[in-house]
Order: C-alpha cells, then sequence, then structure tokens
C-alpha cells in the first residue's frame, strides 16, 4: 500500500480514485503517510550498480570547450517552477519527485547537450546483471517559493515633503544677520540673497562709516587751581 501511496502523489492528475476488490485493501487507510523516501528509491539504492554517462557517442568527437560538463550542473540547477504547489525542482529531477537518479540525469543530457552541439551523450549500466539492478540517486528536494509579503502602508506611501516658503527663509537669514549686526554677517546676508528684500538696508549699512571713536582727554591744571587744591586740603572743614 505504501508503493501505491508513493505512486498516487507523482501523478499530475487533478483527481484520482482508487477502488480495491482485494483482500486486506483496507490497510490503504492505515498507510496514509507516504514514506520519508520513496520505496523504489530504496530498492535503487540498496542493488549495486555501475552506470556510466558519456558526452558523445562511439564515433564523435568531443569539442575542447565542452558543454557536456556545464549542462551537467544544470541539471542540479532549480530552474522547474509549479505554481500551483509554490515548488522549486531541479532541472534533471524529470518525475519531480525530489531525487535525481542516474538514469534521470543520463537522460536530460541527452535531451539537452545536441541542442548546443552535435553530440549524442550515451549513458547505460554495465553488461551484468548482479551489477545492474540498482541506480545511482542524487538527493535533489524540491524548495518552497516564498510569498513576497506585500509592502507596508508605510512603506508604499510616498514620503510626505513639507515645502518651504522661501519668503520664511530670507527673513529667517535676515533676521539672524540683523541681530549679529556685523559686517560679516550682513555681506553673508547678501551672498545669499543680492536681491533681497533687505539687500539695500544690508549695503547700506555696510557702506556708512562707522562712528568716531572718542579717545579720553587731559586737562592741565592751572597756578590759581593748584592753591585752591591745597587750600582745600588744609582746611578740610571749608572754614577759613
Amino acid at each position: 500500500m505504501n508503493q501505491i501511496l508513493a505512486w498516487s502523489r507523482q501523478v499530475d492528475a487533478k483527481h484520482l480514485l482508487f477502488m480495491f476488490d482485494s483482500c486486506f485493501s483496507g490497510t490503504v487507510f492505515k498507510a496514509r503517510a507516504t514514506p520519508s523516501q520513496p520505496p523504489y528509491i530504496t530498492d535503487a539504492t540498496l542493488r549495486p550498480v555501475r552506470q556510466f554517462i558519456t558526452a558523445g557517442d562511439a564515433g564523435e568527437a568531443v569539442p575542447a570547450r565542452s558543454t557536456f560538463t556545464p549542462l551537467f550542473g544544470e541539471a542540479f540547477a532549480y530552474h522547474v517552477v509549479d505554481s500551483e504547489k509554490r515548488l522549486k525542482y531541479a532541472n534533471g529531477d524529470l518525475n519531480r519527485d525530489g531525487y535525481l537518479t542516474g538514469g534521470e540525469l543520463g537522460m536530460y543530457l541527452k535531451t539537452e547537450v545536441p541542442k548546443h552541439v552535435r553530440q549524442s551523450p550515451q549513458y547505460g549500466k554495465i553488461n551484468d546483471y548482479d551489477l545492474s539492478r540498482g541506480d545511482f540517486v542524487f538527493v535533489v528536494a524540491p524548495q518552497r517559493i516564498k510569498r513576497k509579503k506585500p509592502p507596508s502602508p508605510e512603506q508604499s506611501a510616498p514620503p510626505v515633503t513639507t515645502a518651504v516658503d522661501p519668503l520664511q527663509l530670507e527673513l529667517a537669514h535676515w533676521s539672524a544677520a540683523n541681530q549679529c549686526g556685523s559686517d560679516a554677517c550682513l555681506q553673508d546676508y547678501l551672498n545669499r540673497y543680492p536681491e533681497g528684500q533687505f539687500s539695500g538696508i544690508a549695503r547700506a549699512r555696510l557702506s556708512s562709516p562707522s562712528a568716531p571713536q572718542l579717545y579720553p582727554f587731559t586737562v592741565k591744571a592751572t597756578p590759581a587751581d593748584a592753591g585752591y587744591a591745597s587750600s582745600i586740603s588744609s582746611r578740610p572743614t571749608g572754614r577759613v
């Protein structure tokens, strides 16, 4: 029954109905779980085998630049997509069971190589019954195709930008320059806004002469002033 379940999973039909009119057929319901490894794969790996795959036929020359070798690698690449099951399979996994046998590999190369060069790959087993009953098996488990998450509203919405009023920006620069009051600050405003609203005021303040500097001065005392000072010092009460 395990073999029947394994076959049922390999059939591409959408609906299958199995009817059994045989003894012990009810065991199919006790063996619902498919073995982790199909029975035919287990049987193939338990039996000995000597397999051969060649790049061409007996009378064919192989070019120096091989096509056979890269296509051998392509057999293990995951390019076969099953959209319904959302799975990817290796190119050489012809029956999509997650295993690539030596027979499948030989068939894949025999089909693909002639599409690119005039070569006819050959494959087969040794002509010996005891050494030809198994098969070489590679595990190429199908890969699950990840669902793309829809972008969140924050990611999909365009960034919100706030427009800056150029007049307000100029006013802010002029306010800073006006508070600073130095020639450098006024000149910085003019460099930014040579034709600004306050450019005339800034130029006028830059071109106006600086306030005259006041220097300290001394007054020479006369002889009368000296005598008056002497009398004040000798009579601090002010009486004569």
